[in-house]
Protein backbone atom coordinates (compact mmCIF):
# COMPACT_ATOMS: atom_id res chain seq x y z
CA UNK A 1 0.00 0.00 0.00
CA UNK A 2 2.60 2.10 0.74
CA UNK A 3 4.12 2.06 -2.73
CA UNK A 4 0.96 2.54 -4.12
CA UNK A 5 0.69 6.03 -2.20
CA UNK A 6 4.16 6.39 -3.22
CA UNK A 7 3.43 5.94 -7.07
CA UNK A 8 0.31 8.13 -6.98
CA UNK A 9 2.21 11.05 -4.85
CA UNK A 10 4.64 10.41 -8.13
CA UNK A 11 1.67 10.93 -10.53
CA UNK A 12 0.62 13.93 -8.64
CA UNK A 13 4.19 15.95 -8.55
CA UNK A 14 4.40 15.43 -12.10
CA UNK A 15 1.13 16.39 -13.39
CA UNK A 16 0.62 18.78 -10.85
CA UNK A 17 3.89 20.71 -9.77
CA UNK A 18 4.16 22.47 -13.51
CA UNK A 19 7.59 23.19 -12.41
CA UNK A 20 6.90 25.25 -10.01
CA UNK A 21 8.28 22.99 -7.20
CA UNK A 22 11.73 23.36 -5.86
CA UNK A 23 11.92 21.95 -2.64
CA UNK A 24 9.30 19.10 -0.79
CA UNK A 25 8.54 18.81 2.89
CA UNK A 26 8.51 15.45 3.44
CA UNK A 27 8.66 13.07 7.02
CA UNK A 28 9.86 9.50 7.77
CA UNK A 29 7.58 6.83 8.83
CA UNK A 30 7.24 6.56 12.79
CA UNK A 31 4.14 5.97 14.21
CA UNK A 32 2.77 2.28 13.09
CA UNK A 33 0.21 2.47 10.16
CA UNK A 34 2.10 5.23 8.28
CA UNK A 35 2.46 5.51 4.70
CA UNK A 36 6.51 4.95 4.18
CA UNK A 37 7.59 7.62 1.79
CA UNK A 38 11.17 6.26 1.43
CA UNK A 39 10.86 4.81 -2.34
CA UNK A 40 9.18 8.88 -3.26
CA UNK A 41 11.98 10.68 -1.66
CA UNK A 42 14.74 8.20 -3.13
CA UNK A 43 12.89 8.26 -6.93
CA UNK A 44 12.82 12.17 -6.62
CA UNK A 45 16.05 13.30 -4.20
CA UNK A 46 17.95 14.21 -7.11
CA UNK A 47 15.32 16.66 -8.48
CA UNK A 48 14.16 18.62 -5.56
CA UNK A 49 15.75 19.98 -2.71
CA UNK A 50 14.00 17.63 0.10
CA UNK A 51 13.74 18.40 3.78
CA UNK A 52 12.27 15.81 6.74
CA UNK A 53 11.12 17.57 10.27
CA UNK A 54 12.41 18.24 13.78
CA UNK A 55 10.92 18.80 16.48
CA UNK A 56 11.82 20.54 18.88
CA UNK A 57 10.70 21.38 23.00
CA UNK A 58 8.55 24.61 22.21
CA UNK A 59 6.38 22.62 19.79
CA UNK A 60 7.87 24.17 16.80
CA UNK A 61 9.31 22.50 14.01
CA UNK A 62 12.09 22.78 11.56
CA UNK A 63 12.85 21.70 8.44
CA UNK A 64 16.22 20.30 7.17
CA UNK A 65 17.48 19.13 4.12
CA UNK A 66 18.73 15.85 2.81
CA UNK A 67 20.81 14.09 1.01
CA UNK A 68 21.24 11.06 -0.64
CA UNK A 69 23.04 9.47 2.62
CA UNK A 70 19.81 10.62 4.54
CA UNK A 71 18.92 7.12 5.98
CA UNK A 72 22.11 7.30 7.42
CA UNK A 73 22.51 10.66 9.18
CA UNK A 74 18.80 10.48 11.42
CA UNK A 75 19.12 10.53 14.86
CA UNK A 76 15.98 11.28 16.92
CA UNK A 77 14.06 14.63 17.92
CA UNK A 78 12.52 15.66 20.86
CA UNK A 79 9.44 13.32 20.39
CA UNK A 80 11.67 10.46 19.43
CA UNK A 81 10.56 10.80 15.76
CA UNK A 82 13.64 9.95 13.39
CA UNK A 83 14.91 12.82 12.15
CA UNK A 84 17.98 14.46 10.12
CA UNK A 85 21.31 15.58 12.88
CA UNK A 86 20.71 19.49 13.01
CA UNK A 87 24.30 19.74 11.52
CA UNK A 88 23.15 18.01 8.23
CA UNK A 89 22.14 20.43 5.94
CA UNK A 90 20.37 24.04 5.29
CA UNK A 91 17.53 24.77 7.54
CA UNK A 92 14.44 25.32 5.17
CA UNK A 93 13.54 28.78 4.30
CA UNK A 94 9.66 29.60 4.51
CA UNK A 95 10.44 32.54 2.26
CA UNK A 96 10.27 30.14 -0.42
CA UNK A 97 6.85 28.30 0.49
CA UNK A 98 5.07 29.53 -2.94
CA UNK A 99 8.23 26.78 -4.45
CA UNK A 100 7.34 24.00 -1.89
CA UNK A 101 5.17 21.26 -1.58
CA UNK A 102 4.71 19.99 1.72
CA UNK A 103 3.71 16.53 2.51
CA UNK A 104 1.54 16.00 5.76
CA UNK A 105 0.55 12.94 7.05
CA UNK A 106 -2.82 12.81 9.66
CA UNK A 107 -5.20 10.43 11.23
CA UNK A 108 -7.96 11.19 9.17
CA UNK A 109 -8.56 13.60 6.37
CA UNK A 110 -12.49 15.26 5.79
CA UNK A 111 -14.34 16.40 2.67
CA UNK A 112 -13.36 19.92 3.39
CA UNK A 113 -9.57 19.20 3.56
CA UNK A 114 -9.26 18.93 6.99
CA UNK A 115 -6.67 16.97 8.78
CA UNK A 116 -7.13 15.28 12.12
CA UNK A 117 -3.19 15.34 13.64
CA UNK A 118 -1.42 13.64 16.55
CA UNK A 119 -3.19 16.84 18.35
CA UNK A 120 0.17 18.97 19.16
CA UNK A 121 -0.25 21.05 16.04
CA UNK A 122 3.33 21.18 14.80
CA UNK A 123 1.86 20.98 11.02
CA UNK A 124 -0.74 23.75 11.78
CA UNK A 125 1.81 26.12 13.85
CA UNK A 126 4.38 25.52 11.10
CA UNK A 127 1.88 26.30 8.45
CA UNK A 128 0.26 28.86 9.63
CA UNK A 129 3.37 31.25 8.94
CA UNK A 130 1.98 33.66 6.47
CA UNK A 131 5.18 32.91 3.82
CA UNK A 132 3.78 28.99 3.63
CA UNK A 133 -0.09 30.10 2.40
CA UNK A 134 1.31 29.00 -0.80
CA UNK A 135 2.33 26.20 -0.06
CA UNK A 136 1.19 23.44 -2.10
CA UNK A 137 -0.68 21.42 1.38
CA UNK A 138 -1.06 17.08 0.82
CA UNK A 139 -2.19 14.85 3.26
CA UNK A 140 -0.82 11.50 2.56
CA UNK A 141 -2.64 8.39 4.29
CA UNK A 142 -4.89 5.42 3.61
CA UNK A 143 -8.14 5.92 1.73
CA UNK A 144 -10.13 4.67 4.65
CA UNK A 145 -8.47 7.84 6.73
CA UNK A 146 -10.84 9.87 3.96
CA UNK A 147 -13.88 10.36 6.55
CA UNK A 148 -16.65 12.60 6.11
CA UNK A 149 -16.31 15.24 8.60
CA UNK A 150 -13.30 15.66 11.68
CA UNK A 151 -13.07 17.93 14.27
CA UNK A 152 -11.44 21.47 12.98
CA UNK A 153 -10.80 24.18 15.49
CA UNK A 154 -10.14 27.73 14.02
CA UNK A 155 -6.05 27.23 13.99
CA UNK A 156 -6.24 24.41 11.40
CA UNK A 157 -4.41 24.44 7.86
CA UNK A 158 -6.90 22.59 5.55
CA UNK A 159 -5.15 20.56 2.50
CA UNK A 160 -5.14 21.24 -0.93
CA UNK A 161 -5.22 17.84 -2.12
CA UNK A 162 -5.04 14.42 -0.69
CA UNK A 163 -3.08 11.21 -1.68
CA UNK A 164 -3.63 7.70 -0.80
CA UNK A 165 -3.35 4.16 -2.16
CA UNK A 166 -6.12 4.42 -4.30
CA UNK A 167 -5.71 7.48 -5.98
CA UNK A 168 -5.73 11.77 -5.96
CA UNK A 169 -8.14 13.70 -4.21
CA UNK A 170 -8.55 17.43 -4.93
CA UNK A 171 -10.43 19.08 -2.51
CA UNK A 172 -12.49 21.34 -4.19
CA UNK A 173 -12.27 25.52 -4.00
CA UNK A 174 -15.19 25.68 -2.19
CA UNK A 175 -13.50 23.86 0.38
CA UNK A 176 -16.88 21.65 0.84
CA UNK A 177 -16.63 18.59 -1.33
CA UNK A 178 -13.97 16.53 -2.67
CA UNK A 179 -13.16 14.44 -6.44
CA UNK A 180 -11.14 11.23 -6.60
CA UNK A 181 -8.93 10.35 -9.34
CA UNK A 182 -9.18 6.62 -10.17
CA UNK A 183 -5.84 5.30 -9.73
CA UNK A 184 -3.83 4.39 -12.80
Amino acid sequence: ASREASSNLSRFLESQSKGTIRSILAWTSFFPGEPDLTSFILRYIDDYSFFLPRAAPDRSMAFLEIDKDWTLDNSTDDLGIPAPENNTGSFFNPDHGAETLVLIPGLAFDNSGNRLGRGKGYYDRFLADPRMQLALKVGIGWNFQVVSEVPVSAHDIPMDWIVTEEGIIKVDSSKSIITKSENR
